[in-house]
């Protein structure tokens, strides 16, 4: 079903939501380049950055809801995944998921001006997806990454946002880092960003978004001839709050 846009949401979209969206993005990413060039620990941002996300999605009059926080402990690291509705799914997590982490995403994002460039110095990883070969050794990246600094990662498993709404396909490489590194998968359901901004859609329209934080998933068993039971369980459980 196409979605409506009533024209008050496109002017707003236009005068209010891109301009200021935009200059505090900009201002965002050029404190974080600076104060890293400078010498201070990508960590010792976090609560900074987090202030962008919550601005954000105040900015598309769009509440965050978390579900599930007593689930994870803040001090551990973790593999979380989450389906991928749209843009605010990344401002929800950063927003509001209270542990440290690291993204995992895709390389395109690393040519934005001024938003790429921050990204690389608080230690994001970009996935070179050309072939599989590529994909797999920015993952190995990420693996020594998080080795070294002991912190979670966030990943979208579909590896691109749904144009339905509804959970897509779930790939591999999220799984394989979690039987190498022998980290617990938390499952994490977001659910409304997909009404703000879907996939192709310039023009944002509030909705409020809930981020259910699931209980971890043990890995210790996870092997190479059991990981499709475990893509299935993640999937399932995500899928099911989605739908509920």
């Amino acid at each position: 079903m196409k979605r409506k846009i009533y024209p008050f949401w496109v002017l707003y979209s236009v005068i209010v939501y891109y301009p200021l969206g935009i200059v505090i993005t900009a201002v965002t990413a050029i404190v974080v380049i600076v104060m890293v060039t400078l010498g201070v620990r990508a960590a010792r941002l976090n609560g900074f950055v987090r202030l962008w996300a919550n601005f954000i999605c105040a900015l598309a009059l769009s509440a965050v809801h978390v579900v599930g926080r007593e689930h994870i402990d803040p001090r551990k690291p973790y593999i979380f995944l989450a389906n991928h509705q749209g843009w605010y799914d990344i401002f929800a997590i950063y927003g509001y998921l209270p542990n440290r982490f690291a993204w995992i995403m895709k390389e395109e994002l690393g040519r934005i001006p001024l938003v790429g460039h921050a990204c690389k110095k608080v230690g994001h990883v970009l996935i070179d997806r050309s072939s599989k070969m590529k994909s797999m050794q920015s993952l190995q990246k990420a693996e020594r990454i998080l080795k070294d600094n002991n912190s979670s990662v966030v990943l979208f498993p579909e590896g691109t946002r749904t144009r339905t709404g509804k959970v897509g396909t779930f790939k591999r490489g999220a799984f394989v880092m979690a039987r190498d590194l022998h980290m617990p998968i938390v499952p994490m359901s977001v659910d409304g960003s997909f009404d703000i901004k879907p996939k192709g859609s310039w023009w944002i329209k509030p909705h409020p978004i809930t981020l259910t934080i699931h209980e971890p998933i043990n890995t210790d068993n996870l092997t190479h001839d059991n990981m499709q039971e475990y893509i299935d369980q993640t999937h399932e459980i995500i899928r099911k709050e989605i739908e509920r």
